[in-house]
């Protein structure tokens, strides 16, 4: 039973890829039985490092990167023992200068690659005394195994991502429209199912994420243009805004008792709304399996929009007859927000419809990044240095003990590939490695043993080998995995015993000093890391924020563009989550480590919220006319926003130094919104609002609600501020 469980952590879609892949091995093996060349194993070996991913666009950048790689260093090392001959010095050179090269070209794929192979050249005499010889036997003989890989990736079961593209927006859009018939149904009918509501919007995070990582995976250089002239960039950009508004009016109904007064008046159109959205979501879910059909959706958005025209109508004439008067502010505010949050998801969904018209329409087409050359970040230039100079002290080692290490060269590879941006990854790798590479080693010997070597027996064991690092959840370690088992079966049968056992051996070596090395020289520790980048992504909402109210042109009611670029934020927002789970993996000897992980989620928890609320704030500052009317109705957007502001450079103080934030500020975002409050009463009291018009006053209303839930989740992220290992030691000396 447990050996199933094991196997049901390997997706159905790698099975078919582990058994393409093998099936491959198995004809190269047998067709390069009949070749001469000088490594015979190197075609099989080609085929399975750039059949590691069962996507295609990291398939063809793993073969690029293996063949361009290859070349690089080839050349610079070649050059190199050329001019100064073979020693450990020049071999450090070599790897730094191919990896630059590579880093330079904005070809991360190549970089690991490049390094490798010029340790290799410098690390096996054979090898370096005729460098430019043995770089074409690599680049040629591993060049067939990646033209194998490529064809086999496009002529069975090919990756499809255009049509899983599709697929999950089908999805979403049905699962976003269930959302919406469930808001509405908790109004129309008073239904309330709010445990179904946090799954389907977790659902549709998952499903954005899926569709964003395979348009990343995708997308590379022109083989991802169709899908960047059919613009599914933008798309998702509409999907994530949609779960926006959804996640607002499902917030709003968290305090439905406030909202459903006053909402029960217009019931009837929010039945209608509802009648039509499922007509129009029906025939838009038609157009994305044909996208041809996307004008009689067309058709039906244009009902929808009457439908809420409809809805504004009837609200517009409860504003004339003084009805709206007769409500609670509270009460208003609520359902305001509710409303546009409703406005504004049709929309999201009218945009979505027009960029499926925009794939109906041939010639319509976003240009390619262009190529071009740029130097690696600085962290990425030290760890390369901090390489070098392992890379050095390993070829001494393997030069002093040339004839007791017959396969020294293998701690080169394994120092290369361990040398990890942070020390905890290089652990991870360390792990990783030490499985893969024992799976490989266990099943060679196996087959080995009971079978006999031979291309069938290669395909099988590549089989097994993929499946088994997946199931194990050690896939970084499956090229040295398979690897180790291609070239036991297929090179070194006579001996395979004894170059199981040295490959692993001085793997491990390599790995071990590879650790040793990036803890010693410029160390990258993750949980050291983590604290600081958090700081600094408050700091940067904070920036954020001052931005956005620089933008409001005083005295008038046009907006400026924002400068400020989000989807940073939610990249780093997603590269500290990866942090976080990477701190288990560092070598932490501090007792309160465990405190300081309940400071990192309760930062990070908090982090999200307000990255979501600031999305929504620029969204609701484009509109000029809601500007204008908050300005009379709220007062200055700033005179909430610069408390905020301060709060956020005070939380970002606080989290940098590990202390408790000025408790004050909660006073002061409390007053701040209260005056907007009152200031709006004011000007309901002397009847301001039917100055504007019912659209401009739900945007003043939402602009307002996106700063009182700013606001509120900074109070209470300052009243909930937990104890951390330096705030603890300063209030038992304060005691």
């Amino acid at each position: 039973m447990q050996k199933l469980r094991l196997l049901e952590k390997v997706p159905a879609g790698f099975w078919k890829h582990a058994i393409k892949t093998g099936l491959a091995a198995t004809i190269l093996a047998q067709f390069c039985q009949h070749l001469t060349l000088a490594e015979i194993q190197y075609p099989v070996m080609g085929l399975t490092a750039t059949m590691l991913s069962s996507h295609f666009g990291d398939i063809v950048k793993l073969g690029w990167g293996r063949i361009g790689g290859s070349v690089i260093a080839g050349v610079v090392t070649a050059c190199l023992l050329g001019l100064f001959g073979s020693q450990p010095l020049v071999g450090a050179l070599a790897y730094l200068l191919a990896t630059m090269v590579a880093e330079v070209l904005q070809y991360p794929a190549m970089s690991l690659q490049a390094g490798v192979i010029a340790g290799l050249i410098a690390a096996i005499p054979e090898y370096g005394k005729n460098p430019w010889l043995y770089s074409w036997h690599r680049v040629t003989e591993n060049g067939l195994g990646v033209l194998v890989a490529v064809l086999v990736a496009l002529l069975i079961w090919p990756e499809k991502p255009r049509l899983t593209l599709r697929d999950n927006l089908w999805q979403f859009l049905q699962l976003s429209h269930g959302l919406t018939q469930a808001c509405l149904g908790r109004v129309i009918k008073d239904q309330r199912d709010s445990n179904s509501e946090g799954a389907t919007l977790d659902r549709l995070i998952k499903l954005n994420q899926a569709s964003e990582d395979l348009l990343n995976r995708s997308v590379y250089g022109y083989l991802g243009r169709d899908l960047t002239q059919e613009n599914w960039s933008q798309l998702l950009t509409d999907q994530r805004r949609v779960r926006r508004h959804l996640t607002s009016m499902v917030k709003v109904l968290e305090n439905q008792n406030l909202a459903q007064a006053f909402l029960t008046l217009v019931r009837g159109e929010l039945a209608e709304i509802s009648t039509q959205a499922q007509i129009t979501i029906s025939h838009l879910l038609r157009a994305i399996k044909s996208p041809k059909d996307i004008l009689d959706t067309d058709k039906e958005l244009t009902a929808l929009d009457l439908s809420l025209e409809q809805l504004k109508t009837r609200l517009q004439k409860l504003r004339q007859a003084g009805i709206t008067q007769e409500y609670p502010l509270e009460t208003v505010i609520y359902s305001y927000d509710y409303l546009h949050s409703l406005q504004l998801l049709i929309q999201g969904w009218q945009s979505i419809a027009q960029q499926i018209l925009f794939q109906a329409q041939p010639g319509t087409a976003e240009p390619i990044k262009q190529w071009k050359l740029g130097l690696p970040p600085e962290k990425r230039i030290r760890q390369i240095i901090k390489t070098a100079l392992g890379v050095w002290f390993v070829l001494w080692l393997v030069q002093m003990n040339s004839q007791s290490w017959p396969f020294g060269f293998y701690t080169v590879i394994g120092l290369i590939g361990g040398m990890q941006p942070t020390l905890g990854q290089s652990i991870s790798k360390l792990w990783h490695e030490i499985v893969g590479t024992g799976v490989g080693a266990i099943l060679a010997v196996t087959f080995i043993y009971l079978v006999g070597p031979g291309p069938v027996v290669v395909g099988v064991g590549v089989f097994l080998t993929m499946v088994l690092c997946q199931a194990l959840g050690v896939m970084q370690g499956l090229k040295h995995g398979c690897f180790i088992l291609v070239i036991s079966l297929i090179a070194e049968v006579s001996q395979f015993d004894v170059y199981v056992a040295g490959r692993f051996f001085y793997t491990l070596l390599g790995l071990v000093i590879a650790l040793v090395v990036n803890r010693l020289i410029w160390p990258e520790i993750t949980s050291n890391q983590l604290t600081p980048r958090i700081s600094q992504a408050f700091q940067e909402f904070a920036t954020t924020l001052s931005s956005f109210m620089a933008g409001l042109v005083p005295k008038s009611q046009a907006v400026v563009p924002l400068s400020v670029d989000l989807s940073q934020a939610r990249q780093n927002l997603m590269s500290q989550r990866k942090m976080l789970a990477e701190v288990h993996l560092d070598p932490i000897d501090d007792f309160t480590i465990s405190q300081t992980e309940r400071f990192w989620n309760f930062t990070l928890s908090y982090e999200t919220a307000i990255f979501r609320d600031l999305l929504l704030l620029e969204e609701a500052l484009q509109h000029p006319e809601s500007i204008a009317a908050y300005k009379r109705l709220f007062g200055h957007p700033q005179a909430l926003a610069y408390p905020i502001t301060k709060s956020l450079e005070e939380i970002a103080i606080g989290i940098r130094t590990e202390t408790q934030p000025n408790i004050r500020l909660v006073d002061i975002l409390s007053q701040a919104e209260h005056r907007a409050i009152q200031h709006l009463e004011a000007a309901r009291s002397r009847r301001l609002t039917k100055d504007y018009d019912l659209d401009a006053v739900m945007g003043a209303i939402q602009l307002f609600a996106t700063f009182q839930e700013l606001s509120e989740n900074l109070g209470a992220m300052l009243k909930d501020w937990p104890s951390t290992p330096k705030s603890s030691q300063g209030l038992l000396s304060q005691t």
